[in-house]
């Protein structure tokens, strides 16, 4: 009997779900795990391939389990100078231009009810899908970012937004 009522209440689930994105409610949070790539045949996650150009630009040797952080940590230790690794990583970044958007970032950009969506990432990939799937490709994303010490940084309504927005 239990089982019935979990499936009645995760259906229920799933149509409140679906009310609420309908009516522009749901703020999806995107991190970097949803930014899986295919490259040369292979999946690899975006940060995980940013990590491997950039430990090849700073011709520092690549361990398993390197993320950025740990790339730029250990360059640092090595004596390389902080103001080398920014441009390095764009010059990786400019690189992505030439890649197609993940498929789940894809399908969440045709969700055209969502309006604001929040990422944890620095790069421009969500805003790019955004502008290719709403847009055809120009440039229309509204792009906002945390400043320190700001007293604004997102509209009081999700109502106020005229287009799709990334915070």
């Amino acid at each position: 009997m239990s089982l019935i009522n979990n499936d009645k209440n995760t259906e229920r689930l799933w149509e409140q779900l679906l009310d609420f994105i309908e009516d522009g409610r749901v703020i999806p949070v995107i991190g970097q795990e949803l930014l899986s790539l295919e490259m040369n045949g292979e999946k690899t996650l975006l940060y995980d391939y940013l990590a491997k150009q950039l430990a090849k630009r700073l011709q520092i040797d690549l361990q398993p389990a390197d993320t950025l952080n740990s790339v730029a940590c250990r360059y640092l230790s090595e004596g390389g100078q902080r103001e080398d690794i920014y441009p390095e990583l764009k010059r990786a970044m400019s690189t992505l231009a030439e890649m197609n958007s993940p498929d789940a970032l894809i399908k969440l950009c045709e969700i055209t009810p969502l309006k604001l969506f929040v990422t944890t990432c620095f790069d421009t990939l969500l805003a790019n899908t955004l502008n290719q799937v709403r847009y055809n490709g120009t440039d229309k994303t509204q792009v906002l970012s945390f400043s320190p010490g700001s007293n604004s940084d997102l509209p009081d309504s999700i109502e106020e937004l005229d287009r799709a927005t990334v915070f």
